[in-house]
């Protein structure tokens, strides 16, 4: 799962996003949060849907039984602010008292007892409402989420029966401003493949494949890397997408684009989750279930489950 942008103030929009509004919605979607929010919300990044979110918990605790774990490619808030972040924190984590609700009355991912792995996107390292990168609060929060992370990349292995499957995480999100194309703009979507990351990613590759014969290994990032435009660009995308390649990996797991695809290539295929909450995206919102088939011979498929309106919960559609 992806892209959920929890926040203090649930279900706030933008400009940008109400401008894809049908004209009523949009008037009334206006007045509301004017009232609620004030004028000056509408500068502010887009937030959540509580019923998706929910929705989404619902999902993995139904399925908790026929399942090996949940990663969240990044994301989780909508900003690196201490206070959004918490939010995220107590999806996440919070302990259930009733089915996958908390003591809190809010759905938790905790309740499905799975493992939980997490990696930070763009949104989470914002360090205020202007995009400017680098807040540390999600490392510091989801720390004990990341498993043997260390400069920039962490991962984790499973084995099941007698077969392994390992996962290696990375953080491309920018450092700095200047690592967008435009200072300006840039930092609201854009990522950067940092190539001392990418070479601890293959580095670590590397390892495991040593440590695990036969083991299958999957990537997980937060930008989708391949072409997606300027604004969501995961600048350099070209050299993770050869490197997944040449090392043999069976899979790319990402998100941040809000929109499930899947693309295949020279015997490496990438799943670009949709959101799971994000409230631009509330009608289109959807998870996922990852099968892998490990040995010699690898392969993996994905099952698509899209938030249906009417009942509240995410019905499947189709597998790819």
């Amino acid at each position: 799962m992806s892209d959920f942008h929890f926040c203090v103030e649930a279900r706030r929009v933008n400009l940008l996003s109400l401008a894809h509004r049908r004209p009523r919605l949009t008037l009334d979607t206006c007045l509301l949060q004017a009232r609620d929010l004030g004028f000056l919300s509408y500068a502010k990044p887009t937030s959540y849907s509580p019923q998706v979110v929910s929705a989404a918990a619902q999902f993995c605790f139904e399925r908790r039984l026929s399942s090996d774990g949940i990663i969240l490619t990044g994301d989780l808030a909508t900003t690196g602010h201490q206070l959004d972040i918490a939010v995220a924190r107590d999806y996440a984590m919070a302990d259930a008292v009733d089915g996958f609700v908390s003591q809190a009355n809010r759905a938790t991912l905790k309740a499905s007892q799975l493992p939980l792995w997490v990696l930070p996107g763009n949104h989470d390292k914002y360090a205020d409402n202007i995009a400017t990168p680098r807040s540390r609060n999600f490392e510091l929060t989801f720390g004990n989420l990341m498993p043997n992370f260390n400069k920039g990349v962490a991962h984790k292995v499973r084995r099941k029966r007698s077969e392994h499957v390992g996962i290696v995480f990375a953080d491309f999100c920018l450092r700095e401003r200047s690592d967008a194309s435009n200072k300006l703009t840039g930092p609201y979507g854009q990522g950067r493949v940092h190539t001392d990351v990418l070479h601890e990613m293959e580095s670590r590759t590397k390892y495991l494949r040593q440590k695990f014969p036969g083991i299958t290994l999957v990537w997980a990032i937060h930008f989708a890397p391949y072409d997606c435009g300027n604004s969501l660009a995961l600048i350099d995308w070209t050299l993770v997408a050869k490197s997944a390649v040449i090392n043999r990996v069976t899979a790319t797991l990402c998100g941040h684009t809000h929109v499930a695809s899947v693309l295949k290539s020279a015997g490496h295929t990438t799943y670009c989750a949709g959101s799971a909450g994000a409230i631009d995206q509330e009608y289109s919102s959807s998870v996922h279930i990852i099968r892998l088939t490990s040995g010699s011979d690898p392969s993996v498929s994905r099952s698509n489950f899209a938030w249906d309106v009417s009942s509240g919960e995410f019905r499947q559609i189709k597998d790819d």
